[in-house]
């Protein structure tokens, strides 16, 4: 008896310690100790389901410095017991409280501390076929938290967009059917939009496309994490190497070097005028990056999160690139008005032909080819003098001309290479000028 005694009775205690403690916290009070020790936020909805409140929870805790802070859970129904196993989820255990009771009655907003919470969410129930009777009932639990806590911000979900006249006091105000119809809308003018809205809603980890099977899903999956951050420019690791330069280089530059996506800028500069600045999407080539502009990103993670080292970002040198250009120019054409004079003088094997800098095989096969025909042509020349005497006039004649008529040959297609080689390099180099200046 003994032995059972001692397994059984710490089990009950256990169970009954269990009951009292979730009792404590649907029926109990937010005391003033833990509202000065840790920042709270308040939840109110007319009935909460274990999906509603993990899609909240995921999300509101996405961010770091939400990290620390305690969620209380105010409805006026009993939890269930997928709701239980979330409050018990160590995970959850120290950072959620629920509460029964109703955002219409001072004592439940008192039993809430709703004085000193940061800020209180209204939400509208996922299944209700009444509507404009959930509207009503956000908007009065809407009107009696801003009388009892007038400096509580309020951020509160409507279903219809005439009901956000009653509220405009609120810190903000989203109406689900104006929401849904507009993104409806715009997904017809821009297709894929509402599938991008969505994806930078929810919080992902960019992971989900490695378990897919199939190759769009996993394209899917991996990008599906990306989020929109801002950083000032002066402090950036990334875009402070770009600072006056133009939006669309240090859009395109980022993009290949550290996959991140500039999308927009804020220019807070009020040394000119003195207008509240407003975000420019996409401000195009004209745009020249300031040190206090504000860059909005796309990016899978924050910079400040990451292990980017300070890199510095080399500008390319046009300029240079384009002396380049006209000094094989000049080369070509000092080559090509003296190639005839230097032949004599230069050995073979020490010879370098401005083609075989150039790559061109085929120009190097040309120069050697007019060598030879060169120096055939010297060596018939010594021989004819020597033999001068047996050879008639009319012979010799006739056999100039055809070394003639090869020289002339040779040189004409040395000339005609030569010409192809530059026109490449002269439309490479316009082309080049013409890319950047769209850039």
């Amino acid at each position: 008896m003994i032995c059972v005694a001692i397994a059984f009775i710490p089990r009950q205690i256990e169970r009954i310690i269990t009951t009292f403690m979730e009792r404590q916290k649907t029926g109990g009070n937010y005391s003033k100790r833990q509202a000065l020790r840790s920042k709270h936020v308040i939840v109110c909805c007319q009935s909460l389901t274990a999906a509603n409140v993990m899609n909240f929870l995921t999300e509101f805790y996405a961010h770091r410095k939400l990290q620390n802070h305690i969620v209380i859970l105010l409805c006026p129904v009993d939890p269930e017991s997928d709701m239980h196993m979330i409050l018990r989820d160590p995970k959850w255990s120290n950072r959620v409280r629920y509460m029964k009771g109703s955002a219409l009655k001072d004592i439940d907003l008192m039993r809430c501390r709703i004085n000193e919470a940061e800020c209180l969410f209204l939400l509208s129930p996922a299944e209700n076929s009444n509507k404009e009777q959930a509207d009503q009932q956000n908007i009065l639990k809407s009107w009696a938290v801003k009388d009892f806590a007038p400096n509580c911000n309020q951020y509160i979900q409507l279903f219809r967009a005439e009901n956000k006249m009653h509220v405009k006091f609120a810190e903000h105000v989203v109406c689900e059917d104006e929401f849904k119809y507009a993104l409806l809308a715009n997904n017809c003018l821009y297709p894929g939009i509402s599938t991008l809205v969505s994806l930078l809603l929810h919080t992902s980890t960019g992971y989900e496309g490695d378990l897919a099977s199939e190759p769009w899903q996993q394209v899917y999956g991996k990008h599906s994490g990306n989020e929109i951050y801002h950083i000032q420019l002066c402090y950036s690791k990334i875009f402070n190497q770009f600072e006056n330069r133009k939006f669309t280089e240090a859009s395109v530059e980022v993009h290949e070097k550290f996959g991140v996506t500039l999308l927009a800028v804020m220019d807070v500069d009020d040394s000119i005028t003195n207008e509240e600045p407003k975000i420019q999407l996409n401000p195009g080539p004209s745009y020249i990056l300031k040190k206090h502009d504000f860059c909005f990103y796309m990016s899978v993670s924050k910079e400040e999160n990451t292990n980017i080292a300070n890199i510095k970002i080399e500008k390319t040198d046009v300029s240079q690139r384009e002396k380049n250009y006209e000094k094989i120019a000049q080369e070509l054409q000092r080559m090509i008005s003296d190639q005839y004079n230097d032949t004599n003088d230069i050995d073979q094997e020490e010879e370098e032909s401005v083609f075989n800098t150039l790559t061109s095989i085929s120009g190097g096969q040309v120069g050697a080819k007019l060598r030879d025909l060169n120096r055939s042509n010297i060596g018939d020349n010594e021989l004819r003098v020597g033999d001068e005497d047996q050879t008639d006039s009319t012979g010799n004649a006739t056999d100039a001309s055809e070394r003639e008529y090869v020289f002339l040959n040779a040189g004409k297609l040395f000339l005609f290479h030569c010409s192809c080689m530059l026109a490449y390099y002269l439309l490479e180099l316009f082309f080049f000028s013409r890319i950047k200046k769209l850039l």
